[in-house]
């Protein structure tokens, strides 16, 4: 399967689609799925990360490289 990468580009429009009062972090954390940051700092980009392995086939090999912000973005 060729993973387009035109697809991981679309986080904002993602993002944008949660409440507006959702807070990722405090249900990731809630909820169990983030509970110490190691390698995987933030609950967003827990969040990428699952989507990325889970719909666009990614392995864990190859999703390193585009768990990173792109520069330019916002902390």
């Amino acid at each position: 399967m060729k993973i387009r990468p035109e697809i991981l580009d679309h986080w904002p429009e993602v993002s944008a689609r949660l409440p507006a009062d959702f807070d990722l972090e405090a249900t990731a954390r809630l909820r169990g799925a983030f509970t110490r940051a190691r390698e995987i700092k933030n609950a967003e980009t827990l969040l990428r990360l699952a989507l990325a392995y889970g719909g666009l086939g990614m392995s864990l090999r190859e999703r390193p490289a585009h768990g990173r912000k792109p520069a330019g973005s916002p902390a």
